[in-house]
């Protein structure tokens, strides 16, 4: 008996980390998988296997999106998690398989991210506060089980290392978890790293600070072979369409009384307070807050009267920055904050403003974890932050989807010519603007299920043209093509950016068809082997260089500091 008790004081806090995380992906223990609302999931993570075995680097085209003519979908779109799922994908060769493993493997993140950050700052029950009230946050769930925002819940599963970065000094953790925000979910990086410039600006000496700002530009500069050519070449694609219509921020603004309202639901997002999906803090978050901000409001009380207001701001600075995040960050995702959203216009391509409740899931968390060191008799402080631990495992209810699929085929599949067919529908984002609209791609792409040439115009009884497709992946073709005559060919690529054309050996111009906006090659009479490849334009190449370079120039940096504290 006391060698167990001596077992379970000395594991008490693995035992709990270990209950929240059951708690969080208990879910995914079933055979099968589940409806979410962006099930393309799936068919990313196979584009960026067939992608991934090109051996191009960086990846930003994928062959079978755009109605099998292709589009540049990770030129835009987070790429970061789909390559770790496509790394598992192609070692296991199970696709609901990698898209559970990135599902726990993002919790797992979450957890042990949020417990070293709550342990450093406010001990072991401030560690499993943090753990349980961000793991076990309602918009996490939202995000895993409602909407499949695969992306965006990565990116949040990196908050906590990058404040727990800045706290520990550590410029390599601070470095990699910046990159990897960026890589995950960019509309995410842009709303969460200036509130983590604001930390740092607010609670670093000036020595510290400067080498995070450092930090900071490097991390940036270092993925900018992603985020430059994502936000200057936008406009070649039908990404403009994704903030208007039902994706106008206007429409999805919410009411403070919904932070409130537990009213769960699969649906959508829609104008006014009736969402069919909640957007509700969770039980324990809210009980947590209210005994917090009790507890503040009375040392405050208390610091009036002994006229030591300037020592209570400075004890409690850190909880105080988190709690003003958290209140700009939900602010920010209300109808009374419309002023700001109209005058910085980039914020219109985060399309919801309640995506804001990420950054304050996480600064909320904090808060609660920062506020349980106000509480000084150890006795109650193990019977509140016990009580409220319970309080937020209720939060596990939200962590399942609305039904498990008894055949998720018909969602998940690998197959590329449904990817093609049925994946491109749900997906047009990324279509190149000068392409035609989806019902032409559609037609064209059942009469040209595979890749293939065609004419520009009918040919002649006497007129023949042949075309084998010889090797091909994700970012090149290689043609033998035998024309009777100088003909005007079609490929069915989507004319992008980037793609080359050489025909035995020699490079010739690339035209574009005015009416489907494919790749068109002026080709003439004989036997010729033509190589279609999509290659780094200057813009993306130049921010390739610059992304190295300062790669580079951070792991230098790294070196010099290290041989001086050696020496």
């Amino acid at each position: 008996m006391a060698n167990l008790k001596k077992f379970f004081t000395r594991h008490f806090s693995l035992l709990l980390l270990l209950i929240i995380f059951l708690a969080s992906s208990y879910y995914l223990c079933q055979p099968g998988f589940f409806y979410v609302h962006d099930y393309t999931i799936g068919a990313k993570i196979v584009e960026m296997a067939n992608a991934l075995k090109s051996w191009r680097w960086p990846v930003r085209w994928s062959a079978n999106f755009g109605y099998g003519f292709g589009m540049p979908l990770f030129n835009f779109y987070a790429p970061l998690p789909y390559i770790i799922g496509a790394i598992f994908y192609l070692l296991s060769s199970k696709l609901v398989l990698s898209i559970k493993f990135l599902y726990v493997l993002l919790n797992l993140l979450t957890l042990i991210g949020s417990f070293k950050l709550g342990k450093k700052i406010a001990g072991t029950w401030g560690g499993l506060l943090l753990a349980a009230a961000f793991t076990l946050a309602p918009y996490r769930a939202l995000n895993l089980f409602v909407r499949g925002a695969l992306s965006e819940a990565f990116a949040m599963s990196l908050f906590p290392w990058v404040i727990l970065a800045l706290y520990k000094k550590n410029h390599l953790l601070l470095f990699v978890s910046l990159v990897a925000i960026i890589l995950s979910h960019n509309l995410s990086a842009l709303m969460f790293i200036p509130l983590a410039a604001l930390w740092s600006l607010l609670l670093l000496k000036k020595k510290e600070l400067w080498s995070v700002i450092k930090v900071f530009i490097l991390a940036f500069l270092s993925t900018i072979f992603y985020s430059l050519p994502s936000f200057l070449e936008k406009d070649l694609t039908k990404m403009n369409e994704i903030v208007t219509g039902y994706f106008d921020y206007h429409l999805h603004f919410l009411y403070i009384r919904q932070f409130l309202q537990n009213n769960w639901g699969y649906g959508g997002s829609s104008w006014g307070a009736n969402d069919d999906i909640s957007f509700f803090l969770g039980y324990g978050q809210l009980l947590a807050l209210v005994l917090i901000v009790i507890l503040l409001i009375i040392q405050l009380l208390r610091a009036w009267q002994k006229k030591g207001l300037a020592n209570f701001f400075n004890k409690n600075k850190i909880l105080l920055l988190s709690g003003f995040i958290t209140l700009m960050s939900l602010f920010l995702s209300t109808t009374k904050s419309l002023q700001f959203w109209e005058n910085l216009k980039i914020l219109a391509f985060i399309q919801f403003p309640w995506r804001w409740l990420g950054s304050a899931s996480f600064f909320l968390a904090l808060f609660l974890a920062i506020g349980s060191s106000l509480i000084t008799s150890q006795l109650w402080k193990n019977i509140v932050c016990g009580l409220l631990l319970v309080a937020l495992l209720l939060n596990a209810s939200f962590f399942r989807a609305e039904k498990i699929l008894k055949d998720s085929g018909p969602f998940y599949y690998s197959d590329t010519q449904l990817i093609r067919s049925e994946m491109s529908k749900t997906l047009p984002d990324y279509i190149p603007i000068q392409m035609a609209d989806e019902q032409i791609l559609q037609t064209y792409n059942q009469k040209y299920p595979e890749p293939a040439i065609w004419p520009d115009q009918e040919l002649s009884n006497e007129q023949t043209l042949t075309g084998q497709l010889l090797k091909a992946n994700n970012h090149s073709q290689t043609w033998k093509i035998i024309a009777s005559d100088e003909n005007l060919i079609n490929f069915k690529i989507a004319n992008f950016s980037g793609w080359t054309a050489k025909l035995d050996k020699q490079a010739i111009n690339i035209l574009e068809n005015p009416q489907l906006g494919n790749i068109q090659l002026l080709i003439p009479a004989g036997e010729h082997l033509l190589q279609l490849d999509f290659r780094e334009n200057k813009l993306r190449l130049l921010c390739d260089y610059i992304s190295l370079i300062s790669l580079v120039t951070f792991i230098g940096w790294q070196i010099i500091l290290k041989n001086k504290s050696t020496n």
